[in-house]
């Protein structure tokens, strides 16, 4: 049995730094961590320059903290279909860094995004898509998909059980605002029970969080 941490007697315990993200990975899930909420966002900056927000990121038992200085630049279209370009953090044995990173993909008439990299020398979490249409000089917000809050490709750290999936979390709130308000006509009038005013309260403070996000950028 392999046991962590203990004090060296002439150097008999010398400890690596795969000792270190094995004793943390069990407590810490991957992804990025929640404060601030857009922690981590790429947004757009100029032209294909895509920057990343402040922020902290947990891979592997490795911990990447972005200063808001980070940018990539996407390549121009030279074709006629569209294509996904993933925006990941990326953690590197060999680079011995995390880094932002572009994983370029292939123009098809329905493009599918790009496949990460994990393995036992590169992991990658996704934390945006780009849509590169023909014709795309600039990098626009519409072209931008958040990928931090799924947890497949990236996830939230929420503490030492596991990540906080909210992949789904947003669309189901949503759905039940938008039957209640299709539901009223202009002279309809209907009850609503505490249940459904509770639903209500939900999807609207989420949606107020989703644009407070979106006016962050």
């Amino acid at each position: 049995m392999k046991s962590f941490p203990h004090d060296s007697v002439e150097h008999d315990r010398l400890y690596s730094s795969e000792d270190f993200r094995s004793y943390f990975s069990p407590f810490v899930s991957n992804g990025v961590f929640a404060n601030p909420t857009n922690s981590c966002m790429a947004y757009p900056q100029s032209g294909m320059v895509v920057a990343v927000k402040p922020g902290k990121c947990f891979i592997n038992g490795c911990v990447g903290t972005s200063l808001g200085q980070d940018t990539v630049t996407l390549d121009f279209s030279t074709s006629n279909y569209s294509r996904y370009d993933l925006i990941t953090l990326r953690l590197d044995f060999t680079e011995r860094d995390i880094h932002v990173n572009v994983i370029k993909g292939t123009p098809a008439i329905t493009p599918v995004y790009p496949s990460m990299v994990r393995n036992s020398n590169i992991y990658d979490i996704a934390i945006a898509v780009i849509k590169i249409d023909p014709n795309t000089y600039i990098i626009g917000q519409s072209n931008i998909t958040d990928l931090r809050f799924n947890k497949y490709y990236c996830g939230i750290v929420a503490n030492i059980i596991g990540t906080l999936d909210t992949t789904d979390l947003f669309s189901q709130y949503n759905a039940v605002f938008n039957s209640i308000i299709e539901s009223l006509g202009e002279s309809d009038h209907i009850t609503i029970n505490t249940e459904d005013l509770l639903a209500m309260q939900i999807a609207r403070r989420n949606r107020m969080v989703i644009n407070s996000n979106i006016n962050t950028i």
